[in-house]
């Protein structure tokens, strides 16, 4: 069986108000004051600068996720929800990435932002698709790069086993890495989490497939039946070697226990500026 959040960098120089129903049309109105019916903020689709899915490495038995890169334009953004949706024909995967626009104040229509306000502000997003019948599949996302809508390939397998997982990965919390790595350096990223047993060691050698711009990790335990057992939890960190990285934006997706997964999206360059 071949097996294949997130990170969201800056911060916000302007608070948004968020009404609970992200799902509406209109998000924000105003509650009181001399116009308690005007609308604060509205719901846009952003276009997406990228979208990383292994093309194999899931399979029926899996949760499957998409990890989406982008930026938000400026201060009066905010990230808000994502969507992936399986449409009828039942081989194409639509996914949407959406952000709250404030349209009141400084934010309104043809207004001058601050400078401080003008800044960009980078996101990362993990969208759970769900369980996925054994077969090929389209996803569609709009890119910011074309103003379409781009196509990625994934291949869902057909599980070897009726468990969630048939090998024994680790219960994986966290993959630490730095959001940019040299392309002259090793790249090394830190797995932790917890084993539940003691009669549970983590493999030190952790597999590393390699499919297009994402890099996968398997970390996986041993269980010993030679001793007697005690359930408890005992904290890991381990650190595996990713080697020098090619310039460019790559997902580093970590397999987890019981079909989950950790991911963290990172930029590999010549220099730093």
């Amino acid at each position: 069986m071949k097996h294949i959040q997130s990170l969201i960098t800056g911060a916000l120089s302007l608070t948004l108000l968020i009404a609970a129903d992200a799902s509406a049309a209109n998000i924000l109105a105003g509650a009181s004051g001399p116009f308690p019916g005007r609308k604060l903020a509205v719901r846009e689709e952003i276009a997406l600068d990228s979208l990383f899915a292994p093309y194999q490495g899931f399979d029926d038995n899996d949760q499957v996720v998409v990890v989406v890169h982008g930026t938000l334009p400026n201060a009066c953004f905010s990230l808000a929800d994502g969507s992936a949706e399986l449409q009828g024909d039942g081989k194409t995967i639509e996914v949407h990435q959406y952000a709250i626009r404030r349209i009141d104040g400084i934010c309104a229509e043809g207004s001058d932002l601050p400078p401080h306000l003008q800044m960009t502000v980078p996101f990362t997003q993990e969208i759970q698709v769900g369980r996925l019948n054994s077969s090929n599949y389209g996803i569609h996302y709009l890119s910011s790069e074309t103003g379409k809508t781009e196509i990625r390939k994934l291949f869902i397998d057909r599980a070897a086993a009726t468990t969630i997982d048939s090998m024994p990965y680790a219960v994986i919390s966290n993959a630490s890495i730095s959001d940019v790595v040299l392309t002259s350096q090793e790249a090394v990223v830190t797995l932790s989490g917890v084993l539940n047993s003691s009669c549970i060691s983590l493999n030190p050698e952790v597999k590393i497939e390699r499919d297009r711009d994402v890099i996968v990790l398997l970390p996986t335990v041993t269980f010993n039946s030679d001793q007697i057992c005690t359930q408890m939890l005992v904290p890991f960190e381990h650190k595996v070697s990713l080697g020098k990285i090619p310039a460019g934006q790559y997902l580093i997706h970590v397999r987890s226990m019981n079909g989950q997964s950790v991911s963290r999206v990172i930029h590999s360059v010549a220099t730093y500026r």
